[in-house]
């Protein structure tokens, strides 16, 4: 155990010496998720961040409340024990705040998504989606939260799906295809081009997943797919959420394959560019649900017919791209 935390001298706890409210919630998001960085994601604050508060927290009791293996995270017996606790708090404490203004009769846009599609598609449009719904209060909310009461959930959801498709009555908006994407600087700085795509130089960038999942195809398959015979002489780095590809691609660090649809706004602003090959279609897509029968006719409704328009505007692909669905779909069954 580390000297600081054996010799910090115990803190009877009273409400007036508690430990900071922001340090308790940091431990519990991470007992949660057992990641600094998936405790990140829900507070939206950095990991060092989450980091430091718990730091501050095993400062305080005396004791480390995680043991940390190889990057690995598991509670000690002491955060085994503190951590039931204070879910259970949490969660009082959302239910008593979530009961202020039950009544309010302002209509609510509940947004469902999976994380990277919140931060990298719906956040940077919300200004768009503001003004569908001038008098609604809007509430994004990742795909894998948990809610205390009903009044929390979402009355609408984006989900990404392949052949379990979710229900008869959801709307499909686009399929999801992978695209090569770097900075301009970091094309130029390798002079990258469809005919040196300069693999024995560049970093790729990648979602673990894609090596060994059919449904998410990685560079393998895009190498296949692009006929590129040199698939492994580049280095690669592999993360586990599809928006830290896009945000190394976007510090410079690589050439990252990433969703196309969640790069649409960087590569319109310039900040991303499509070094070489084409685009490869998944065997998935994005659908919209209504998860609220009485919803329509209010700011579900108005947000639907703006997002099934975004995406009819989506699926304009250049005659380039056609004739690649069916392709993946062989190369992936093999």
């Amino acid at each position: 155990m580390p000297e600081s935390l054996r010799t910090s001298k115990r803190v009877e706890p009273t409400l007036s010496r508690i430990p900071p409210l922001t340090a308790l919630r940091a431990f519990t998001a991470t007992a949660r998720h057992l990641s600094f960085i998936g405790a990140a994601e829900e507070l939206h604050v950095t990991p060092a961040a989450i980091g430091q508060h718990v730091r501050l927290l095993e400062t305080h009791f005396g004791q480390p409340l995680f043991l940390r293996n190889r990057g690995q995270l598991e509670l000690t017996s002491e955060g085994r024990t503190l951590f039931p606790g204070l879910q259970q708090a949490f969660e009082m404490v959302l239910s008593a705040v979530s009961s202020i203004g039950a009544n309010d009769e302002t209509p609510e846009l509940r947004i469902s998504a999976p994380p990277s599609f919140l931060s990298k598609w719906l956040i940077p449009r919300l200004a768009e989606i503001r003004d569908e719904v001038p008098d609604a209060r809007i509430v994004l909310q990742r795909d894998d939260a948990v809610f205390v009461n009903d009044a929390d959930r979402p009355n609408c959801a984006i989900r990404l799906a392949g052949a379990d498709v979710p229900g008869a009555d959801a709307d499909y908006l686009f399929q999801e295809e992978m695209v090569a994407i770097c900075t301009p600087s970091y094309r130029l700085r390798y002079d990258l081009s469809p005919g040196d795509l300069g693999l024995d130089r560049i970093t790729l960038l990648g979602e673990a997943r894609h090596e060994s999942d059919s449904l998410y195809p990685g560079w393998n398959r895009w190498f296949k797919l692009n006929d590129v015979k040199q698939s492994r002489a580049a280095r690669q780095i592999t993360f586990a959420d599809p928006s830290m590809v896009i945000d190394a691609a976007l510090g410079g660090h690589g050439v990252g394959l990433a969703s196309l649809a969640l790069v649409q706004n960087e590569l319109a602003a310039g900040r991303l560019v499509v070094p070489y090959g084409n685009s490869m279609p998944m065997r998935q897509a994005y659908f919209f649900l209504c998860l609220d029968p009485s919803a329509t006719s209010s700011p579900v409704d108005a947000f639907r017919r703006w997002l099934l328009q975004q995406a009819a505007n989506a699926r304009v692909r250049p005659p380039a791209q056609t004739g690649l669905r069916d392709r993946i779909l062989s190369i992936a069954a093999e």
